[in-house]
């Protein structure tokens, strides 16, 4: 039995619906899926017909956007499973109102230097709870004015730094953040530490005791960096995770779902974690 525990859809910012992504992962042989889209919770039961249609066990989550306010960088948090997903929405709809108002201010910056329109944008991003970057630049590429989503014009607009149309979503800070999963029952694992270079805060949430676990195998990770998570994750007995962070044809690498993937006894140990924390919620 093998997962993916990590994957994205048009409800934030992919570009694939939840069943292409159960099609995709059935073509792969991937036996369990959790769609994790950003800031987004839906209901425990709302991949039920995908996963009895596809034989695919159906893992409840998503993922949170937040930050370390004192080194300044972005963490990302996959919460499994929350008993109270009131908690869990409370944070999600803050987040996504932050988000589609940069969005939305990015969208407007961007139509007043190219002839494309903000409703234009927005009919883009479709189903997606916000704007994201990725929908402004769909947009630019279909109307001509870019050929690649991750190129020279991404570069000049939204690059973090000198980027002339980027505005910068507030997130929630990321101890807070998930002492809040852990309040709602949920099972809290650090997604893809190296990418936004969390080390240091990774160290600190296992320290104080507020991870149940690491995303150990995952598309942007070398193998370096898999082995020191792996070491990481068993020294602290923590549950180790993979998955791919597929988000379609809006993706920044080259990662179909099932590339990193989570081995049968870290699924278990998911499972088993759950079933403890709803005993103890009951």
């Amino acid at each position: 039995m093998q997962g993916d525990l990590h994957t994205h859809t048009v409800a934030s910012d992919g570009s694939c619906t939840r069943e292409e992504v159960f099609i995709r992962a059935k073509s792969e042989g991937i036996e369990v899926l959790a769609i994790t889209d950003h800031d987004t919770i839906d209901e425990p039961d709302e991949d039920k017909a995908f996963s009895q249609k596809y034989g695919i066990f159906s893992v409840y989550g998503t993922e949170l956007s937040t930050f370390d306010y004192s080194r300044h960088r972005r963490v990302h948090i996959l919460c499994y499973y929350p008993q109270d997903t009131g908690i869990i929405r409370s944070i999600c709809r803050k987040t996504t109102q932050n988000r589609q108002e940069a969005g939305i201010e990015m969208a407007r910056l961007v139509a007043q230097r190219f002839p494309i329109s903000v409703e234009e944008i927005l009919e883009t991003a479709g189903e997606s709870k916000s704007v994201f970057k990725q929908h402004i630049m769909q947009t630019l590429m279909q109307a001509g004015y870019a050929t690649e989503m991750y190129g020279p014009l991404w570069k000049e607009l939204f690059d973090a730094k000198t980027g002339s149309c980027i505005r910068a979503c507030v997130s929630p800070d990321v101890f807070d953040t998930v002492k809040q999963v852990r309040k709602a029952g949920g099972i809290a694992v650090m997604a893809h530490p190296f990418t936004y270079n969390s080390i240091e805060v990774l160290y600190e949430l296992i320290d104080q005791q507020l991870l149940d676990g690491i995303e150990v195998w995952q598309s942007k990770t070398t193998c370096e960096q898999e082995r020191f998570l792996e070491e990481l994750a068993d020294g602290y007995d923590l549950i180790k995770t993979g998955g791919s962070d597929f988000h379609g044809s809006y993706a920044s690498k080259i990662s179909p779902v099932g590339k990193g993937r989570t081995p049968q006894e870290s699924l278990e140990r998911l499972f088993a974690l759950k079933d403890q924390r709803n005993r103890l919620g009951s």
